[in-house]
């Protein structure tokens, strides 16, 4: 896992290539969650869970259009995160069979 503040530290990990997932939170992300979704989607297939506080339609409909996979409403324990669908099918697919 790799937490990141800026945009530019999202754009160098996405061009690595070492991001697997993309958690994005509506009320923290620099410096706007939806524009950094678009940005992402535009150069990244990953998958991209939105996270947010509010019980917000308009936030859900946004995040969708701008190219998150799934929104997650806070707070969640960590069996909700772990049972969502995004991530299990992230990490079966990150798994590398022999």
């Amino acid at each position: 896992m790799q937490a990141v503040s800026e945009e530019a530290s999202v754009l160098f990990f996405l061009r690595r290539g070492s991001i697997d997932l993309a958690l994005l939170d509506l009320q923290i992300a620099m410096p706007n969650a939806i524009e950094l979704c678009r940005t992402i989607r535009r150069s990244s297939g990953i998958p991209i869970m939105m996270l947010a506080s509010r019980e917000s339609e308009e936030d859900l409909v946004a995040s969708l259009e701008a190219g998150a996979d799934d929104f997650l409403r806070k707070p969640f324990s960590p069996r909700t995160y772990l049972n969502h669908p995004i991530t299990s099918i992230t990490f079966i697919t990150s798994i590398t069979l022999p």
